[in-house]
């Protein structure tokens, strides 16, 4: 969902004791990518692990991949999109529960946000816009888009 833009992604690092220096994702690790599909709002929750054991999801490229343990539609996610003529807003509601946040809340998790901005024509992004991750200009190269980099992260606290 990521490589072609036109979406909201939010990561988030679910385990607060996980060390939030690390440089790859890790158990507890989830992207949760919104946009829209055949004129329908969606949300793909990326896991990076998980104790299931079925298969890993491949994103890769000539000199590297990157493996996520689920790849799944959030049917339970309620989504609101609004266009305009120069842009759009997206609103967008999702059970803790499916995202592996159990109440009460850690006081901080790590985690980023950005929008990704598709190309005139579709057919990939352009730009890649983050919250606190700045080294994230690469468009080109499905692996490092997909990868999560936890030690570029900032925090969000939950009151």
């Amino acid at each position: 969902m990521f490589a072609t833009g036109d979406c909201a992604d939010l990561m988030l690092a679910t385990d607060p004791k996980a060390d939030s220096r690390r440089k790859e994702g890790a158990a507890g690790d989830i992207r949760l990518i919104f946009t829209v599909r055949d004129g329908k709002p969606v949300a793909v929750l990326y896991k990076q692990k998980d104790s299931a054991n079925r298969p890993p999801v491949a994103f890769m490229s000539p000199s590297r991949a990157v493996y996520f343990a689920s790849v799944a539609e959030l049917s339970s996610a309620q989504i609101a999109v609004s266009r305009s003529n120069t842009g759009y807003v997206l609103t967008a509601s999702v059970p803790l529960a499916n995202l592996g946040i159990k109440p009460p809340l850690a006081s901080t998790l790590s985690g980023d946000v950005g929008v990704i901005f598709g190309s005139q024509s579709g057919n990939g992004a352009r730009l890649r816009l983050y919250w606190s991750n700045k080294s994230t200009a690469i468009t080109s190269d499905i692996p490092s888009e997909a990868a999560l980099e936890p030690e570029h992260w900032g925090h969000f606290q939950f009151e």
